[in-house]
């Protein structure tokens, strides 16, 4: 196959050998084989209380919570390709479309969209993205701030209340001051629920997750991570395996624009850290 031959001269070995190894099944079949792993030990509490706390915020009550926890618990498998916009683009689309298939009705597909970006980031996701000019909801003060916790802004509230009710219909009303992050999750879930013809699908922030599963461990002094975070024979070994690597970003203001900057990691003041939590 030439794509395979394309990507082996390319030196992408391990994409070149996925697609020798699926040519053959029906898009069925290979999205079955994506969710057919089956977990074989208890999930971790701190995990389970992480996602909890995710669904309370994005207001998934009691009628639809107990169900969403006893499919994640039950079937592991979370979908984490997305980054956190209102729309998405169509690679991240295509593989919704693609996962959500082998996913029977009875359980729940889950996306664990990514906010750890700046709204300038190439998926653009402090837009409605179309075809042909996509819609900014934030002003040029806020395009490299953090997506993540983020707010929503007079602009996005004007933009909805100028938007043709055909296309504004397709998001819930916004309020200036509230979560972005969520009304952006809950309008691409609606969106992508109502072609997908599938109720199952159930979206939320992973950094979210993360940041409710950090505070549940630095509790636990025993926990690898509070180890590698606050233990320097473990942070040196971390530091050795990954040492370029960035576990924390945050939002700063330089002069009148808002930036996104990275807290370098394990390196990092970890009193400030014991101070926030």
């Amino acid at each position: 196959m030439e794509i395979v031959k394309a990507l082996k001269d390319s030196e992408k070995y391990a994409l070149a050998k996925c697609i020798e190894q699926n040519w053959n099944k029906t898009v069925l079949a290979y999205s079955k084989e994506l969710n057919s792993w089956h977990p074989k030990r208890p999930m971790e509490e701190e995990l389970v209380l992480a996602f909890s706390k995710e669904l309370n915020r994005l207001e998934l009550g009691d009628l639809w919570k107990p169900d969403i926890i006893a499919s994640i618990k039950k079937r592991r498998v979370l979908q984490t390709t997305p980054h956190l916009g209102v729309t998405e683009g169509p690679r991240f689309f295509c593989i919704n479309w693609l996962g959500s298939l082998g996913v029977e009705d009875k359980d729940f597909y889950i996306v664990g969209m990514y906010s750890g970006i700046p709204f300038s980031n190439h998926t653009r996701p402090g837009r409605i993205n179309r075809q042909k000019n996509s819609i900014n909801l934030f002003p040029s003060t806020l395009q490299d701030g953090l997506v993540f916790r983020s707010l929503i802004h007079n602009k996005l509230v004007e933009i909805i209340d100028t938007t043709p009710r055909k296309l504004a219909r397709l998001f819930p009303y916004p309020k200036a001051g509230e979560s972005y992050t969520k009304w952006a999750i809950d309008s691409c879930q609606h969106i992508e629920r109502k072609i997908f013809k599938k109720q199952n699908m159930v979206y939320l922030d992973i950094n979210e997750v993360v940041s409710n599963y950090l505070v549940q461990f630095l509790r636990d002094e025993s926990h690898v991570m509070n180890k590698i975070f606050f233990n320097q024979k473990y942070r040196e070994e971390f530091e050795k395996i990954f040492p370029e690597e960035i576990m924390f970003y945050a939002p700063v203001m330089i002069g009148k624009y808002e930036k996104m900057a990275s807290v370098p990691s394990p390196k990092w003041n970890t009193s400030l850290l014991t101070k926030k939590n």
